[in-house]
């Protein structure tokens, strides 16, 4: 079952009536009621007492605690647990806890669950780790965290604003790490654990495994997600399929610290088949309207080593890629089929625009520039003219309006071919028919990514 945002604007929006709020503060005493004037001490102490519909405030201050939610709440009256409002509550790890690499220093494993607005930081295992089902993660700053700083252990969960970085630091110095990603769901050893999971709008960044990772689950959407510099992988998607991997920005710095190797880093978004474990080959995923710069490949696809593996009914479309480092779309050999490779700007002035192997591909209304890339009907041959593609890249500075259409000279412009699977922009803007090439449709530029670029400024 495919959980419906629209259920999930409901559960998020629920204000239940009769409903107790309970208080946790350093000053507190795990003896006392739990209001506000006579706070507990611990987490752990509130959400064991706690009951659907209620919410836990956690007032500004270090807790060096494990904290482990197994309470559920209902669709209708879901559990918070919250910092108070416009304080910050910190779950400090010290370095010592959870206790063991794969240990959590946040366990959810109840149900409809609103956890919001913590830091989570110097845990020597994993940061928050999400069982159960529709709980809700957001908000939060999790950093320097051993192993996973988010681990997707259930069905139907969302990840939602939270900032991450310098997790998966077992892998720091490259030797006997984890190999986790920084928000990961599914898992590497066991079938479809944690389908309809919602990555969106999170800030991810300088990370020692790959940035997003799922692997053998179904039914996940990467959704407007900032993520750069994560050494092993920006976005990497293995062996799953009916995904929407869309709106997202994926770049690398000049910072070689987080390179997989001295000369080039690793890559934007990549579809593979690992083969870890006996799984259907990845099949029916999208890859849409992502703004992807300076990555080693800015998309790609790794056979693996699953006998057949291959693109199967899927879509590459209406993406802005920028120099790559090495090429910006790359494709190994397989027995593809019924896979669309459409409308996208491949602006790459050195190296290779396009390395594809097999047959199964379609190609049409490309524009590359000035290198060209795989022909196809509808292809174009001339700067896109992009607002400012040149631009230095730093660390937490790049605003997706500079790889926008410039003007309305741009050759871009309604030469795309139209698909029903893509109908707005990066932006959110409706797109037309025929639709602009690239990630942005031109005309009428929200100012939201824009905004929530600053919000995340270094």
């Amino acid at each position: 079952m495919i959980f419906c945002l629209a259920s999930l604007e409901i559960f998020l929006s629920y204000s239940p009536t009769k409903a107790a709020t309970y208080y946790v503060s350093t000053t507190g005493n795990d003896a006392n009621s739990g209001t506000k004037t006579s706070p507990w001490k611990t987490l752990q102490k509130a959400t064991s007492t706690v009951d659907a519909g209620d919410t836990i405030y956690v007032r500004a201050g270090i807790y060096r605690e494990t904290v482990s939610i197994s309470k559920s709440g209902t669709v209708d009256s879901p559990i918070t647990v919250s910092s108070y409002p416009n304080e910050q509550a910190i779950i400090e790890g010290n370095n010592t806890l959870p206790g063991s690499r794969y240990g959590k220093l946040v366990n959810i494993n109840g149900s409809y669950t609103i956890f919001k607005n913590f830091e989570v930081r110097n845990s020597n295992g994993r940061g928050i780790q999400v069982s159960g089902s529709y709980n809700f993660v957001t908000g939060n700053n999790i950093h320097h965290i051993w192993d996973c700083g988010i681990c997707i252990k259930g069905s139907n969960i969302t990840v939602e604003n939270n900032r991450v970085w310098r997790s998966v630091e077992s892998n720091y110095n490259r030797d006997n790490g984890t190999w986790s990603g920084a928000i990961a769901w599914g898992a590497s050893r066991y079938p479809n654990v944690a389908p309809n999971a919602v990555i969106r709008r999170n800030l991810v960044y300088q990370n020692s495994g790959e940035g997003i990772l799922c692997m053998y689950t179904d039914y996940g959407m990467v959704d407007g997600n900032i993520v750069y510099d994560n050494w092993a992988m920006n976005i990497y998607v293995d062996q799953c399929s009916n995904m929407t991997i869309q709106n997202n920005l994926a770049y690398y710095t000049i910072d070689k610290q987080f390179w997989r190797n001295s000369t080039v880093p690793k890559n934007g978004i990549v579809l593979a088949n690992e083969g870890i474990q006996p799984y259907p080959i990845g099949h029916d995923r999208k890859i849409i309207n992502n703004i992807l710069v300076n990555n080693g490949v800015n998309i790609g696809f790794w056979t693996g080593r699953v006998p057949g593996a291959s693109l199967v009914n899927d879509l590459i479309a209406n993406n802005t890629l920028i120099n790559a480092y090495s090429k910006g779309i790359r494709i190994d050999n397989g027995p593809h089929r019924q896979t669309r490779i459409i409308n996208n700007i491949v602006l790459q002035s050195t190296g290779t625009a396009a390395e594809i192997s097999g047959g199964g591909l379609t190609f049409s209304n490309n524009l590359w520039y000035p290198i060209n890339g795989i022909t196809g009907a509808g292809d174009i041959r001339q700067d896109p003219k992009l607002l400012n593609p040149s631009a230095t890249i730093r660390a937490g500075q790049v605003d997706s309006l500079w790889y926008t259409l410039r003007d309305s000279t741009s050759p871009a412009i309604n030469a795309g071919t139209n698909t029903i699977q893509v109908t707005t922009d990066f932006f959110g803007t409706k797109r037309s028919k025929p639709p602009d090439i690239g990630a942005h449709e031109y005309g009428l530029v929200h100012n939201l990514w824009s905004e929530k670029n600053k919000r995340w400024k270094q």
